[in-house]
C-alpha cells in the first residue's frame, strides 16, 4: 500500500493543477487510476456531482484510507508478534517449572552447592 501513496499524491497534484488551470480533470497515469477513476466516475454519476471535484475527493479519501489501513495492519502485526513472544516465554517458564517440580529430592541434594 505504501507504493500507491506517491502515485496517488502525484495524480492529485496533477488534478489540482489542471482544475486550477481550467483544463479538466487531467489524466491519471499511475496504477491507482485503474481503480480510482472508474470509482470516481461512478460516484459522480450516482450523486450527480462535478466530475473533477468528485475525482479529487475520491483520491483524497483513498489517501486517508491507505494511511488508516497501513496503521491498522502495522498495529496488528506488532500485536501478533508481541503476543507470540509472550506466549512462548510463558510456555518455556511453565515447562521449566514443571520439569523442576518433577525432579526427585536426590536431584536437589546432589545439585546443591557445597557450603
Amino acid at each position: 500500500m505504501n507504493v500507491l501513496t506517491p502515485d496517488i499524491i502525484g495524480d492529485t497534484i496533477d488534478m489540482i493543477s489542471s482544475l486550477a488551470g481550467g483544463s479538466g480533470t487531467g489524466i491519471s497515469r499511475g496504477a491507482s487510476g485503474v481503480v480510482l477513476v472508474p470509482l470516481s466516475e461512478w460516484v459522480a454519476n450516482i450523486m450527480s456531482w462535478d466530475q473533477g471535484m468528485t475525482r479529487l475527493g475520491v483520491y483524497c479519501f483513498s489517501l486517508i484510507f491507505i494511511a488508516a489501513s497501513t496503521g491498522l495492519l502495522n498495529f496488528t502485526g506488532r500485536y501478533a508478534a508481541a503476543w507470540t513472544s509472550q506466549k512462548a516465554c510463558f510456555d518455556l517458564r511453565g515447562d521449566m517449572y514443571n520439569s523442576l517440580m518433577e525432579q526427585s529430592f536426590s536431584f536437589y541434594d546432589n545439585s546443591a552447592p557445597d557450603s
